[in-house]
């Protein structure tokens, strides 16, 4: 999934752009037999492309 989302302070460009976000889900097995799902949402200056930062979400499944 990708959405146009809130500006930010893009380090390549050195000046505040809008952000595009890229979301992907994952599931990992753990030892136990419980499954983690992970959202990863990766952000992007909307201009240049660059990296801008990555959070993750993690919950049980």
């Amino acid at each position: 999934m990708v959405v146009c989302v809130a500006t930010e302070l893009c380090p390549h460009c050195g000046v505040v752009r809008e952000t595009v976000l890229t979301s992907t889900t994952d599931e990992r097995a753990q030892a136990d037999g419980t499954t983690l799902k992970i959202r990863t949402d990766i952000y992007h200056c909307g201009s240049c492309t660059g990296f801008v930062r990555s959070e993750e979400h993690v919950t049980d499944g």
